[in-house]
């Protein structure tokens, strides 16, 4: 019985720093996550902006290395007119940031004012509200952090629950 009570108790004594090691990681991505975000609309400093207009958009479907499922790529057209001529932006998309822009969506579209053909399209972040380059996608560290912050959890519970049962049992 005596092993079974220190497996137990060194059970318990860890719970609680494991919990904590997850929960600083979640955080830490968070905040990471964070001033990328903000870093990424600092980009936009410099630049003027305009609204353009997607006037088109393409799926390339390609078996890449023999694979049975298709990989998909996106690339989009948007015109956009900063100095009273039109400019097209052409975006080949492999990270699927555009996979549900059509065809008439508006984005704005950043450029240098001295080479309007220097630009990227943007768009509105959810969570900070600043306009940031629609290529990257700032949600995945989010995802990744929800499940480290529910295991985080879970072990500070289990902890609680050895604690007032090992009370119970003493």
């Amino acid at each position: 019985m005596d092993k079974i009570e220190d497996i137990e108790a060194l059970g318990n004594k860890y719970n609680r720093i494991i919990g904590i090691g997850f929960i600083v990681i979640a955080v830490l991505i968070i905040c990471i996550n964070m001033a990328c975000r903000y870093a990424g609309s600092r980009r936009s400093r410099g630049y003027e902006y305009v609204e353009g207009v997607v006037t088109r958009w393409e799926e390339k479907k390609s078996y890449p290395h023999g694979v049975t499922r298709p990989h998909y790529d996106y690339a989009i057209w948007v015109e956009y007119e900063p100095d009273g001529a039109r400019h097209t932006y052409t975006l080949i998309d492999y990270s699927h940031a555009y996979e549900y822009v059509r065809k008439g969506v508006a984005l704005r579209v950043y450029y240098e004012e001295d080479d309007p053909d220097e630009a990227y399209p943007a768009r509105k972040d959810w969570l900070t509200g600043k306009y940031l380059p629609a290529e990257n996608d700032y949600n995945i560290p989010l995802i990744i952090s929800v499940p480290l912050t529910v295991i985080g959890i879970y072990f500070f519970i289990d902890d609680k629950k050895r604690k007032t049962g090992s009370a119970i049992r003493g």
